[in-house]
């Protein structure tokens, strides 16, 4: 069986479908989200449903994007949060189970079924973090979205070395110094995606990088040596902020597919009130109901 891990943000992980679903500012961008389980709903193999959601991070998140702009702009008017309960309660009505794990984002939920499961897994996330998680000989791949679902990338280890030019199992080491914009991680001052790639070519782990720079490693030029010398404080809690946990305690659950409701009623009047339009008769559709 091919498990599928969804990501499209933050909050939710489904087992078979595996889905993370964004807090959005719209509630018309939640069509999105549901269009995406449909999509791999319909391609993939309908034996089990899982869903995981961290919604104390996700309430955390939507916090601070509504905190007051310290600028002269008009105040937002709150949008996020009221939909974290919405999306609950129709995957809820759906009959699709639910789990929260303290302390954890769903990134973690995610890297610890990957891990545990019998493969193949895709993990299908428009993160590049996750390309962490690649592992030829279990068949792990990411199905990454940046381009869309129709141009999506099948990322593997070569997919990684030939883009990156750096071993394909050392992503994780390479956006520790690089960095990553996209999920707020600085990288090493002045190292850029040359500069990190080189490293990666070099060395497996942080500590080897850093005891190179201080050895004069002749791959390192004195001012790269410098630059991650001078980033030790930063590269020492790097790992911590890159790696996925893998080891998250989830319990044992029912994770069969949801069966149809006597009444479809609930969900139809969810679909009229929040305007999800279509999205949700795809699903009832995909789900064979």
């Amino acid at each position: 069986m091919l498990n599928i891990i969804i990501e499209a943000s933050e909050n939710f992980c489904i087992h078979q479908i595996r889905v993370q679903c964004e807090i959005v500012d719209d509630v018309s961008e939640m069509r999105t989200v549901i269009a995406s389980i449909d999509i791999e709903l319909l391609d993939g193999k309908k034996q089990r449903v899982y869903i995981g959601a961290t919604l104390d991070f996700a309430q955390r998140i939507a916090t601070a994007l509504l905190e007051e702009d310290e600028s002269d702009e008009e105040e937002e008017p709150e949008t996020l949060t009221p939909q974290i309960p919405v999306l609950l309660d129709l995957l809820d009505a759906f009959g699709i189970p639910m789990l929260g794990v303290d302390d954890y984002e769903a990134d973690d939920v995610m890297a610890t079924f990957a891990v545990k499961e019998k493969g193949p897994i895709r993990v299908v996330t428009g993160d590049r973090d996750l390309f962490q998680m690649v592992d030829d000989k279990r068949d792990v791949k990411i199905v990454y979205l940046a381009r869309g679902i129709s141009q999506h990338d099948l990322v593997d280890s070569k997919w990684v070395a030939e883009k990156y030019g750096i071993p394909g199992d050392r992503y994780a080491l390479f956006a520790m110094f690089r960095g990553d914009p996209s999920d707020g991680l600085p990288g090493v001052r002045g190292i850029g995606e040359k500069g990190a790639a080189l490293i990666a070519n070099h060395f497996s782990t942080v500590d080897e990088a850093l005891a190179g720079a201080k050895a004069e490693h002749e791959a390192l030029t004195k001012s790269l040596a410098k630059k991650i010398i001078d980033g030790a404080d930063y590269l020492r809690i790097a790992p911590t902020l890159v790696h996925c946990a893998k080891d998250v305690a989830i319990p044992k659950m029912d994770i069969s597919m949801p069966k149809k409701p006597d009444d479809l009623s609930t969900i139809y009047q969810m679909k009229d009130e929040y305007g999800l339009g279509a999205s949700v008769d795809r699903l009832i559709s995909a789900l064979g109901w």
